[in-house]
């Protein structure tokens, strides 16, 4: 399993944060390579909640299903990925003074029968770069 691990600290509050990245009809806005997420079923706050999604990388196309497991106010929103590529996305939301730390964690399995040409590791270090954006730009979107 590949893993993407990144952080920083943004000035907003955690529930500002946490509900802003729970409303994940805004995640197109700041993961460059989510080109739709559409056909919300249910409220994304409570576990079992589905949504369809696309994501294309690199000129890779994949599109599937994912699901709400956790989500904790001001904390933490936890969803999977269930079709189309296999991965867990896990969003934190920790105070620190008057900002927040924002951690973003994925587990994935790298879809290597999607990627034609293109290696694991190639994927794998593009997703590193993307965490990192994704990141950033919850900051230039959230900073109050």
């Amino acid at each position: 399993m590949s893993k993407v691990a990144q952080s920083l600290e943004v000035s907003c509050s955690p529930e500002s944060l946490m509900e802003f990245i729970v409303d994940v009809t805004n995640h197109p806005a700041f993961i460059g390579p989510l080109k739709a997420v559409e056909n919300v079923n249910g409220d994304v706050r409570k576990p079992g909640t589905s949504w369809d999604w696309v994501y294309s990388l690199a000129g890779v196309e994949l599109a599937g299903k994912a699901e709400t497991i956790r989500f904790v106010p001001a904390r933490e929103f936890v969803y999977k990925t269930t079709t189309g590529a296999k991965s867990t996305f896990t969003y934190r939301a920790d105070p620190v003074g008057k900002k927040t730390k924002l951690s973003l964690n994925v587990e994935y399995e790298v879809p290597t029968n999607a990627l034609g040409k293109m290696k694991a590791s190639v994927f794998e270090k593009l997703n590193e770069a993307e965490g990192k954006r994704v990141v950033e730009n919850l900051k230039a979107l959230l900073e109050e």
